[in-house]
């Protein structure tokens, strides 16, 4: 048996579009965030990190009404990867995130660093809508 699973927190690189495929609603959104680490005493960010985020059916719908770019949310989903051919006939691939919950920081939770130092947040109880919207 192999597990499938992340939860991630990331700013939404831009605003999500609702997008649908027959009768099933999607959209998908880049969201960015970057590590907090210790060094030689200062913390330091790293580089930015981006991820492409897709998410389906009712929650698709949610998080187009109320979501927009700059945003934190926490993610909740697993690992896909997109496979294609380009027009030149190069095989490329890109590893995804399907979101099963999708749930804004309130803006008071937004920081997880008090004094300089990592705190925890509790996340949001996630709004769950069942996998079944998913078209595959």
């Amino acid at each position: 048996m192999s597990v499938n699973n992340i939860t991630i927190k990331g700013n939404l690189v831009r605003t999500p579009e609702l997008k649908s495929t027959g009768e099933t609603a999607f959209t998908s959104f880049d969201i960015a965030f970057n590590r907090r680490t210790k060094r030689n005493g200062e913390w330091v960010d790293s580089a930015p990190h981006f991820f492409t985020v897709k998410v389906f059916g009712k929650t698709a719908e949610r998080c187009v009404q109320s979501l927009s770019k700059g945003m934190q949310v926490f993610i909740v989903g697993y690992l896909t990867q997109d496979k294609w051919t380009t027009q030149d006939g190069e095989n490329r691939s890109k590893v995804c995130i399907t979101a099963t919950d999708v749930v804004p920081v309130p803006k008071a939770e937004s920081s997880v660093y008090q004094n300089g130092e990592p705190a925890y947040v509790d996340p949001p109880t996630p709004v769950r809508d069942l996998v079944d919207d998913i078209p595959f």
